[in-house]
């Protein structure tokens, strides 16, 4: 065997090496023992050309570690009750054995990764539920008070309090509704997404008081 045939021999064995027995990088482990399998049986290093032009080995060793990455995340997406971020895996697992060339490997996991972030974006439009909590509570605040504040401060506070609610209906009606619409054209506020596992765990208050919150909410941006 000639120096340089050992040299790629020997750097595709080292590659094979760094997923030998790591049970998340199965299929990089194969495709990749295939390939230094193959260029060490070969007689010549231009017989391993011949086999890469062939077979394409390079391209199944892409495949396999994109298969075995996704699979991981997957797992783990579904562990922690994250299905909107499991599409991603989902389709490019899917759609990962299209790939015909080493450059269609990243062009389909970009196109997908794409085309799922605006559904991640618009599922965390949610969000905007709970950021809104201090407006809400100021508001709750502001009635309670309003009747035992001085007779001189009655109109004030009740002034403020309907001037909180016109300022919230107006930056909904005018500002977060259309730009949300930008990535989904009949979106709105679908309060259901909240008890759903990704969503609640980022709202550290008992359910009596998210119900009421929603409510309270609804009434803030002019939905009820």
């Amino acid at each position: 065997m000639e120096k340089r045939h050992e040299e790629y021999a020997a750097y595709y064995n080292t590659r094979m090496k760094r997923f030998e027995g790591n049970p998340l990088y199965s299929r990089s482990y194969a495709a990749e023992k295939k390939m230094s399998d193959a260029i060490a049986g070969c007689s010549k290093l231009e017989d391993f050309r011949l086999i890469v032009e062939k077979d394409h080995p390079e391209i199944q060793c892409a495949i396999a570690l994109v298969k075995d990455q996704e699979t991981a995340r997957l797992s783990h997406f579904k562990r922690i009750e994250e299905p909107i971020r499991a599409i991603s895996s989902e389709r490019i697992l899917k759609e990962i054995d299209n790939a015909k060339s080493a450059m269609d490997v990243p062009a389909i996991i970009s196109k997908i990764d794409q085309e799922v972030s605006i559904l991640i974006t618009v599922d965390n439009f949610i969000s905007g539920f709970y950021f809104d909590f201090t407006a809400i509570e100021n508001l709750i605040v502001a009635e309670a008070i309003k009747d035992e504040v001085p007779k001189e401060w009655y109109q004030e506070v009740t002034d403020s309090i309907a001037e909180q609610i016109k300022d919230h209906k107006e930056l909904f009606q005018k500002t977060t509704l259309p730009s949300n619409r930008n990535y989904k054209s009949d979106w709105n506020y679908d309060y259901n997404l909240i008890w759903e596992t990704r969503h609640r765990r980022n709202i550290p208050f008992p359910d009596d008081i998210v119900k009421r919150r929603i409510e309270d909410h609804k009434r803030l941006i002019g939905l009820s």
